[in-house]
């Protein structure tokens, strides 16, 4: 069962700010030179782990930041390192770990221990951090269940946050019947299409808050680098782009709990996003597009209530007809499917989401064959359905 990751907004007083930069940057420098052990040859956890209470004997600085929260610096460069392993061993081309300088390092985290959550009146809270003191926090909902970690943000614009990962107990008894089941095929012309006709408009969220963006980078042209003024427009800037940033998260929460909240099996395409960016021309609008935190919401969502998610692959899934299985090449600029061979005819895309609907439920027949499935039937709707679903406007 995965955790739960709440976000709140940290309001730190001057003082605790102060601290807060200062346990940054100390934990930016222990990684820093954790990375320069490890290309030494040091690959070991607990030896790398070993390592920190000789150096807070050379640096008094490393004594002011709790000692977990230096231990996680090694599990945070080790998981990194897996990660380019992962990336590595699937054939893709990757480089290595780099040394992080203070604009790339904005983060963190107590593991476990050292932080307690005290909780006021209304919205209002204090969150204890070991060696830091006690912040006041915005509590906008409750947290229901166990705070196993909590991970400190400094966003660009200069805002704190907190990410609790909760445990709550909830989650892991999936359905043992399934009554409704969807596919969902992923684009750039619409943001999905479902094996239900449903069609969801790309809110295109970076193009559409763009001009805004480059407004505020062009005022911060024209101000002097290292200025009073030219710090107060870059805050501006990031602000902007956090606007995008949350407006695009707001999105894809609503989005991933509708298909939650009806659907027993959700199925999706395994789509290698970072592949697709390095070798196409789409790169912003498929970074736009987020389609993997998209899916990750999905996941997790259907986690909790107990329903199934599941990715197949996506190759063919365009060329291949939902309804007698033959080919019907097109190119991309070819947006309808019209099979010579049954006669049907629909969406390109709508016919890809049933392919990937009637995939999903080969594959989770042969690795679930004891899940029973309802009387339905992966099949288009009828004219009249499918004209209702294509006039909703895009959940917002």
């Amino acid at each position: 069962m995965g955790l739960l990751v709440y976000k709140f907004l940290l309001l730190p007083n001057k003082d605790q700010e102060g601290k807060l930069l200062q346990t940054l940057e100390v934990c930016r420098k222990a990684y820093n030179r954790l990375l320069e052990e490890y290309y030494k040859g040091e690959h070991d956890r607990f030896v790398l782990q070993a390592l920190l209470p000789v150096w807070k004997e050379e640096d008094a600085d490393l004594k002011t930041v709790y000692a977990k929260v230096l231990q996680y610096e090694v599990h945070r460069l080790l998981y990194s390192q897996k990660g380019l392993e992962g990336r590595k061993k699937h054939g893709h081309k990757v480089g290595k770990l780099r040394w992080k300088p203070p604009q790339r390092f904005r983060s963190f985290t107590y593991n476990q221990l050292g932080f307690k959550l005290q909780v006021g009146r209304g919205k209002t809270g204090a969150l204890h951090l070991s060696k830091i003191g006690d912040i006041p926090i915005c509590l906008h909902r409750e947290v229901i269940g166990k705070i196993k970690q909590v991970t400190v943000k400094h966003m660009p614009s200069g805002e704190w946050y907190a990410l609790m990962a909760v445990d709550d107990g909830q989650g892991g008894n999936t359905v043992t019947f399934i009554e409704r089941a969807v596919g969902i095929d992923v684009g750039l012309e619409h943001y999905l299409v479902d094996s239900e006709g449903l069609e969801i408009e790309n809110p295109r969220h970076l193009k559409n808050g763009l001009e805004g963006v480059r407004k505020e980078h062009l005022k911060l042209n024209r101000k002097v680098k290292g200025s009073h003024n030219y710090e107060k427009q870059r805050i501006k800037v990031a602000r902007a782009h956090e606007r995008v940033d949350d407006q695009r998260n707001d999105f894809q929460h609503k989005l991933s709990r509708h298909y939650v909240d009806n659907y027993d099996l959700i199925v999706t395409e395994k789509l290698d996003i970072k592949e697709m960016i390095e070798n196409g021309h789409m790169a912003g609008s498929i970074n736009d597009a987020a389609w993997s935190s998209f899916n990750q919401k999905l996941a997790y969502k259907a986690e909790r209530a107990g329903k199934l998610f599941v990715q197949v692959d996506p190759r063919g899934t365009s060329q291949e007809c939902s309804c007698c299985g033959k080919l019907v090449p097109k190119t991309l600029k070819e947006r309808w499917h019209d099979c010579p061979h049954c006669g049907l005819s629909m969406s390109r895309d709508h016919n890809a989401s049933i392919n990937i609907l009637n995939r999903g439920i080969v594959k989770v027949g042969q690795e679930l064959p004891e899940l029973a499935c309802g009387h339905w039937t992966a099949t288009p709707l009828s004219k009249e359905v499918h004209a209702q679903w294509m006039k909703q406007e895009a959940l917002s």
